[in-house]
């Protein structure tokens, strides 16, 4: 984990970025499957286990900012982090928390030597013992955090009675806090890429976070973080994955929206550029404000995405002989394209494509159209 995150055990919240990875895979294999002609009952089962998960990727739609939200396994609800009971060593703890949705805890255990720690917690709804039944965190569920040790309750509680630490030493701090699961992050978008969203979703979506300034928006293009919880988060929050803005790029083509993936792809090729231009050298992440290579130099993650920026100038090239174009150039310049002898030049009125036998077509429809020889 980085130092300033909750430390939360993974497996026990819903991802929509999983989901969607699922739900696109799924959707792929039965793609697969009817080209080779293959029965439907082959891919029932798929078909059953992708509509499951758009079912949980729906359930995560956060109408209020018309976002998706990470989720608890069991409730399927998100929740706010706060700390509800606290205390120095050894001994009981009465939270007297009541809660009318079940809410998943994080003990937090903070020592100068984790190493040589073996902590155990009982969690009970009540503070008799003879009451409720007991969770017990042993010291083998705990995980090394920065300053100390991280677990998380495999159940859920409408109310807790008693928490009661053995195995500490007298200046070691224990927290008992309410699992966080309101975080927002750029992977949080991923459903607008899987197909899973309904046309209104991803309007709403696209407009309200991932094209608006104080979201996602910004100058070199979408950062990880849209706000930083820490400032030792900074350099992880305002970072530009280009992986992550590419799977973004395709999902507001694959939508429609490609004057709004042409923009995000000028402001990715930017950021590409001007540490061309400055360094010599891509990097791993890019600064969103600013442009600044940060990470690893010549990453393979800091190429400039070529393939999305094909996508959003409306260009596809099936062979040195055959050309799909579809609507306009909507980037600011003319683009050249070379491929085996091809010559594509994307105006912003009109497009020539010249062959390698020197014949030359111009078209200056926006409707999608074969150029072939």
């Amino acid at each position: 984990w980085n130092p300033w995150s909750q430390g939360l055990d993974i497996s026990l919240v819903h991802s929509p970025a999983l989901e969607a990875m699922l739900y696109r895979e799924a959707q792929t294999l039965a793609k697969i499957a009817k080209k080779l002609g293959r029965p439907d009952e082959e891919t029932d089962l798929i078909q059953a286990q992708a509509e499951k998960i758009k079912l949980s990727i729906e359930a995560g739609w956060n109408p209020r900012t018309n976002f998706f939200s990470y989720r608890d396994r069991e409730t399927g609800l998100t929740s706010t982090g706060r700390i509800i009971a606290r205390k120095q060593g050894n001994g009981n703890m009465r939270p007297k928390f009541e809660s009318e949705s079940g809410v998943r805890l994080l003990i937090e255990i903070q020592t100068k030597s984790p190493a040589a720690k073996r902590p155990q917690v009982e969690i009970s709804e009540y503070f008799s013992k003879s009451k409720g039944e007991i969770e017990t965190i042993s010291g083998h569920q705990f995980q090394w955090r920065t300053g100390g040790l991280v677990a998380t309750s495999q159940k859920v509680y409408n109310r807790i009675g008693r928490v009661t630490v053995t195995g500490l030493d007298e200046k070691d701090k224990i927290n008992i806090r309410i699992v966080d699961t309101s975080a927002e992050d750029i992977t949080l978008a991923l459903p607008l890429w899987a197909g899973a969203l309904e046309k209104q979703k991803a309007r709403m979506m696209i407009e309200h976070n991932v094209m608006t300034a104080e979201r996602f928006d910004r100058p070199f293009g979408i950062p990880s973080l849209p706000l930083s919880p820490d400032p030792e988060a900074e350099s992880v929050s305002v970072s530009v994955s280009i992986p992550w803005n590419l799977l973004i790029g395709e999902g507001l083509l694959a939508h429609g929206f490609r004057a709004e993936a042409a923009r995000l792809t000028s402001r990715l090729m930017s950021a590409v550029i001007k540490n061309l231009k400055q360094n010599r050298a891509f990097y791993q992440r890019y600064h969103a404000e600013k442009g600044t290579g940060i990470g690893e130099r010549n990453s393979l993650h800091g190429f400039a995405p070529v393939g999305l920026f094909m996508g959003a100038l409306g260009v596809t090239i099936l062979s040195s002989t055959r050309v799909k174009l579809e609507g306009k150039n909507l980037f600011p310049w003319p683009v050249t394209i070379n491929y085996k002898g091809l010559t594509v030049v994307r105006g912003l009125e009109q497009t020539i494509v010249t062959f390698l036998n020197g014949e030359s077509m111009i078209v200056k429809d926006e409707q999608p159209c074969l150029v072939e020889i």
